[in-house]
């Protein structure tokens, strides 16, 4: 996957769990839904993305020979699914 797909499935996954959350994401813009969460860093060094107190997910990334793997996380800690953005021959 490119960084642009992995953005894209981070927005999308993000909207589904505010969606189960209680959050009205229908009413809103992508853009401003990405705007009202809040992403804070974990000990790990992970993303932690909340909406208000809640969490909603949290990511992994860690450098593999091909590339960078991508953990996705839901509030309680159960992997989602995990995705390889590969190297680009720019890098």
């Amino acid at each position: 996957m490119t960084g642009e797909e992995i953005y894209q499935f981070t927005q999308d996954t993000l909207c589904a769990m505010a969606r189960a959350a209680g959050v009205g994401v229908e009413f809103m813009e992508p853009i401003v839904l990405m705007g009202k969460l809040r992403i804070h860093k974990t000990p790990e060094k992970d993303d932690a993305y909340y909406w208000q107190q809640t969490l909603l997910l949290r990511v992994h990334r860690e450098r593999v020979e091909q590339g960078t793997e991508w953990t996705f996380f839901d509030a309680s800690g159960k992997e989602l699914v995990r995705l390889l953005q590969e190297k680009t021959h720019n890098n």
